[in-house]
């Protein structure tokens, strides 16, 4: 028996984020909203690492 339902595939378009035009304290706080571990001294391309891996 054939649904009467079709379902569409729903193209979804992700919002890309980018890292290097935040702050080392904005990303910081990122990180620790996803409870990511970093270490205080971490530079701005580690936290961004972090980030995107």
């Amino acid at each position: 028996m054939h649904s009467p339902f079709t379902i569409e595939s729903l193209s979804v378009e992700t919002e890309t984020i980018d890292y290097s035009l935040k702050t080392v304290a904005e990303l910081k706080t990122l990180l620790d909203e996803r409870n990511i571990i970093y270490k205080s001294n971490d530079n701005k391309a580690t936290l961004i690492g972090l980030l995107e891996g």
